[in-house]
Formats: C-alpha cells, sequence, structure tokens
C-alpha cells in the first residue's frame, strides 16, 4: 500500500492548483484522475495549424487581478485576438421580424429581468427562498404583459434572449434561485480566450505534478487519524490501495451528489458493481454536508465542433438560429478558416434533451446540418465533427454549478466546509466565482494551504 501525505482526487485546475501549491512546499502528494486524460472540465481539441478549441471551458472571466492572467503571463501562454468588427448573422425558424421589432423585445425583456430579480430579492428578504428565476419572471408577465401573441415569432426571439441568461448560468430558470446573482464582486476588465486554448495552460502547470491518470477513486475510508483509498487501474483493470492524512476532493458535484444517492440507495454494493465515476464514503458523508450540497445543482453546457471543406459562411462572426424550441443550437461561432470550422452551442434543457435523445454523434451533427442549411442550402457535408456530452460523461456528469430552488446562504455557504481531513475544491466551492475556472483554480490553492497550515 502506498502512503503519501494528499491525495488530490482530479487533475482539472482545482486539483492542478492544489497538487502544485504542495509541491512546492514539499509535501508529499499524488493526484488520481479517472479519466485517460487530465483537465476535467477544460478539454481543447487541436484542428489542424493554428485553430484550437475549447470544448468545455473556454473563458476566463475578468482580468484584472485574475490569478490565471498572472498564470497565463508567467508560462507565456498567448490571448486571442480578435481583428476587424464582429459580423452576426441572425435568422429564424418561421417568420423573421425586423431589427426594429427585436430591440423592443429586447427592451421588454431587459426590464422584466431586472423587475424578476428585484421581486425575488424582496420574496428573500421575506423569507421565501422556494420561488425559482422563472417564478420572477412568470410574476412580472403577469402584472406586465407583453403585447404579442404567445405563437408569435416577437414570443420565440423573447424566448431565446432568454436562453441567452440562462446559458450564460448553465441553468434553466424554473430550478435557479436569485440567491445565483447573490455573489461578491468578480474580476473586473473583461473576458479573454487563450489563443491555444486552455490546454496550452495547463500543460505547464502540470508539466512536474505527480499525476495517475486511468486511476479512478472508488471509495474513501476516512477516521480522524488516516484515510484508506481504493482506486481502480483502468491500465491494469486491478483494484488498489492507498494510505494517507488528508483528501483533497475536486470531482464535479454532479459525481459527488451522485455518488451520495448511490450510497444511499444501496450502501453495501461491490466496489466492482459501483457505477463507474462514483465514490462511496465511508462513513457516509454528515447530513449537513449533503444538504448543503443540495443547494446546488450542475448545470450543461455542449458543444459540437464542425470542420469543413470550404468556408460557406462568408465573413460572418457567429450565427444566431432563432427556433422554435429555445436553446436548439442558437449559435454557430467561426472558429477558423485555415481550417474552416464553426463551433455550435447548446445549453440547460435541450443539450440534455440532445444527450438524451441523440443517441450517436452522427444524429447530432445532422441535426446541426439541417438548422444551418435552413439559411445555407448548398453548405457541404463536414470532414470532422466533435460532440460533447458532458452530462453522460461518468467523470463530469455536467458543466458548471448553480444555486437551485430553495437553498438559503447560511446552507449554501457551508459547501466549501471540509469533513474532518477530507477537504473540497473547484469551481462550486469559490463562493464568489461559481461556475468560473479561476473559481477552481484558486479553491484548489486555499485546500492545500490549510493543509499546509494544519501539518505546521
Amino acid at each position: 500500500m502506498e502512503v503519501f501525505t494528499v491525495i488530490v482526487i482530479g487533475s482539472g485546475f482545482a486539483g492542478s492548483s492544489c497538487a502544485s501549491t504542495l509541491e512546492k512546499n514539499n509535501i508529499d502528494y499524488v493526484v488520481l484522475e479517472g479519466a485517460e486524460f487530465t483537465g476535467g472540465r477544460t478539454q481543447t481539441i487541436h484542428l489542424q495549424k493554428d485553430t484550437h478549441i475549447d470544448t468545455g471551458a473556454c473563458f476566463i472571466h475578468g482580468t484584472n487581478g485574475n490569478p490565471l492572467i498572472d498564470q497565463s503571463i508567467e508560462h507565456n501562454v498567448q490571448f486571442k485576438s480578435y481583428k476587424g468588427e464582429l459580423q452576426m448573422l441572425t435568422f429564424f425558424e418561421s417568420d423573421d421580424i425586423s431589427y426594429r421589432q427585436k430591440k423592443a423585445v429586447e427592451k421588454d425583456f431587459k426590464y422584466l429581468y431586472k423587475q424578476a430579480k428585484k421581486y425575488l430579492r424582496g420574496q428573500c428578504a421575506q423569507g421565501n427562498f422556494s420561488l425559482s428565476m422563472e417564478d420572477g419572471m412568470q410574476e412580472m408577465l403577469r402584472q406586465h404583459p407583453v403585447t404579442w401573441p404567445i405563437d408569435s415569432p416577437q414570443q420565440k426571439y423573447f424566448d431565446y434572449r432568454k436562453w441567452v441568461y440562462e446559458e450564460y448560468e448553465g441553468a434553466n430558470w424554473n430550478e435557479m434561485s436569485i440567491l445565483q446573482f447573490s455573489g461578491g464582486p468578480s474580476f473586473t476588465g473583461g473576458n479573454v480566450e487563450l489563443k491555444n486554448g486552455y490546454k496550452d495552460l495547463l500543460d505547464p502547470i502540470q508539466k512536474t505534478l505527480n499525476i495517475r491518470t486511468s486511476s479512478e477513486v472508488k471509495q474513501i475510508e476516512h477516521t480522524d487519524n488516516d484515510i484508506i483509498v481504493t482506486v481502480f487501474d483502468h491500465a491494469t483493470s486491478q483494484f488498489k490501495k492507498y494510505q494517507c492524512k488528508f483528501i483533497v476532493c475536486t470531482t464535479s458535484i454532479g459525481v459527488l451528489k451522485d455518488s451520495i444517492k448511490s450510497t444511499e440507495m444501496n450502501p453495501n454494493i461491490p466496489l466492482p458493481e459501483l457505477e463507474k465515476g462514483l465514490i462511496r464514503f465511508i462513513p457516509p458523508l454528515p447530513d449537513w454536508k449533503v444538504d448543503s450540497l443540495n443547494c446546488y445543482k450542475l448545470g450543461l453546457m455542449d458543444k459540437v465542433i464542425l470542420q469543413f471543406p470550404k468556408q460557406f459562411w462568408g465573413p460572418i462572426s457567429r450565427i444566431t438560429y432563432v427556433g422554435n424550441e429555445a436553446g436548439d443550437f442558437p449559435w454557430f461561432d467561426n472558429v477558423g478558416s485555415d481550417p474552416p470550422a464553426l463551433l455550435g452551442w447548446t445549453a440547460c434543457r435541450f443539450a440534455d434533451k440532445m444527450e438524451a435523445e441523440m443517441k450517436s454523434d452522427d444524429e447530432v451533427v445532422q441535426h446541426c446540418m439541417q438548422i444551418l442549411r435552413k439559411e445555407f442550402p448548398d453548405a457541404p457535408d463536414p470532414i470532422f465533427a466533435h460532440v460533447t456530452r458532458w452530462r453522460t460523461n461518468p467523470f463530469t456528469r455536467g458543466a458548471y454549478t448553480f444555486i437551485t430552488t430553495g437553498a438559503t446562504t447560511e446552507r449554501a455557504e457551508k459547501i466549501s466546509l471540509p469533513v474532518g481531513n477530507i477537504f473540497f475544491a473547484g469551481e462550486a466551492y469559490a463562493k464568489e466565482h461559481i461556475g468560473c475556472v479561476h473559481g477552481a483554480f484558486i479553491t484548489g490553492a486555499e485546500a492545500a494551504e490549510q493543509i499546509i497550515k494544519l501539518i505546521g
């Protein structure tokens, strides 16, 4: 049995930041990653030449004071530059509306959105935390009804505008609490992307780290003194045990919550039968921790990369599609001309529907092409495609975290607290930076620093 002072579970930015901090302080550790590759929910695909596309997280949110900016500069990582004026194209599945009508819908939506948040904050002040963002919007629509019919193109455009706000949080509004907007100030300075994707930053951070891939943690037996970790080694198809004093768990809350649910349903299931990606805690995590985790859910954002033999969309930067169903791949971004490629986006309920109903990647690609050919009937078939399925990925089970209805501030804030010598890090635990890669990076380093203080 191998013995380490610290075992870090997961090799995304939280686990890597944690391991880097431990290494700099001469603390012996190992990072155990269940997948065959590192990075967690930050993955980059290289098409050809200088075209790199992030299939998971892609933005650095805020440049002023953001540690990822400092890391990028330290490791000479280039930022993506944009030349010229961005050109947009918007088309509808059914009837189109004029520019003036679009602006009128946007104005109404922004007013109702602002009033809905104000109304929900008032409800929270009175102790009512049960209402969702959708409840707030529907209340405002009752008070200030729109003038267009429910089946009109204006309504489709209104639903599209709502999806844009849902997509940003990765959350269906009927599940999201107003507390999602109650965090402290994040970093200012706008958003940037890395020229060659997040992998270009993660690789130098991980260069010297002790990371073992294909090492899936299946069980954690924890006491006040020691922790025994059972790992399934996918390379050898064998179980092995590790011993440590501290654990830093950086799995997504999707993995963590499904693990808890599995243990509750079948606490004695043999480890070889435990679903891929899940972890059994012995003893189970305490009720207060489970209660805090239940204040959160893991949202969903999926992407489709389409590489073509020729560029058929001209100088357009973003193709916006307003379909009859909100979230039905509303965005196709121009991500390269050499080779020509588009990046399709979907999120929230339609992304879940896609993963559940479109079983093959070919089905997803054909669906995207049907949309594109409504505006570009002569569009050729793609010569390469890549489809993400973050919900059904056993090691992620979603994309990024949001605060759900029924959550209270007091319960939600306990999520970042350790359980004995088990610490937690990742974007879900970053109070002011929930859902962001820099939040994961910050919490990973913070967990390591707490352990270093305890070691003395």
